[in-house]
């Protein structure tokens, strides 16, 4: 199979859809240290508009941290790995429901225990984004297979 080396030609017909950390913007040690370019937000603007709207910016963020990040542009966006969805014009898609009670409820269950999990490696730390948990190593990536393990059994339990 062949990697390939350069992005393919795009035309103002063809939607967008970016991820942010890691590929919008480079990794930093931690989520509210990443930096922004000030040219980005016009970039953004510039090819929403070329495509009609046609441009997402997705993201494990929620939308409002991403709205903070790349202000003036608000567009069309996917926050929390997709349980926030912002459409072009602006309005959002209707959540809510039973899945989203019970998982509001394993969060709760989870978060006492996902954080003494953080607690046995120094490094390592919980980001709660309210709808969803992150569990950061990247400070202890030789701890990475323990970290996950112990994680998986929460999450099994």
């Amino acid at each position: 199979m062949r990697t390939p080396t350069a992005a393919p030609p795009l035309d103002r017909h063809d939607a967008l859809f970016i991820d942010v950390d890691g590929t919008l913007l480079e990794i930093a040690p931690r989520p509210e240290l990443v930096e922004v370019a000030p040219s980005l937000p016009d970039l953004l603007r510039r090819l929403g508009d070329e495509r009609e709207g046609a441009l997402a910016l997705i993201s494990g963020r929620p939308i409002a941290e991403l709205d903070r990040l790349f202000r003036p542009w608000r567009g069309a966006a996917a926050g929390l790995h997709g349980i926030e969805r912002r459409r072009p014009d602006g309005s959002y898609a209707k959540g809510g429901g039973d899945a989203d009670r019970t998982a509001a409820a394993a969060l709760d269950r989870l978060r006492p225990e996902i954080t003494a999990v953080a607690r046995h490696w120094p490094g390592v730390f919980v980001e709660d984004k309210g709808r969803t948990l992150a569990l950061h190593y990247r400070a202890l990536p030789e701890a990475e297979a323990a970290i996950r393990g112990a994680a998986a059994r929460l999450v099994e339990q």
